[in-house]
């Protein structure tokens, strides 16, 4: 009787130590994704980082402010003359002259 109450207690307690291994894996592998996620989200902003610092060292730079103030502010450099044109508007399409026969364009004339 004592020796199968006692493989009775080791089987409950190998039981409990299977289920809190198992329970120990999948936690560590969801940890190992989430892991893995934030190392992705890391890289990517990284690369979003230096994309914006290549941009910010390009707006810094003096041709680009240069050409900035040229083309949206119409400025320009001392002793530089602005031009600024009017915007072109498109002519009509040229009408055909009305067609009519000799007696009608003469009575035109004279009436």
């Amino acid at each position: 009787m004592k020796g199968k109450l006692a493989n009775l207690f080791l089987a409950i307690i190998g039981v409990f130590l299977m289920v809190n291994l198992v329970r120990s894996i999948s936690s560590i592998s969801e940890k190992g994704k989430i892991i893995e996620d934030t190392q992705k989200r890391l890289i990517e902003a990284k690369e979003k980082n230096s994309q914006l610092k290549r941009k910010l060292a390009k707006i810094e730079s003096p041709a680009f402010i240069e050409k900035e103030a040229r083309e949206k502010l119409n400025l320009g450099r001392e002793g530089e003359y602005m031009v600024i044109l009017p915007p072109v508007t498109p002519s009509p399409p040229p009408q055909e002259p009305e067609r009519l026969t000799n007696l009608e364009a003469w009575m035109k004339v004279f009436w």
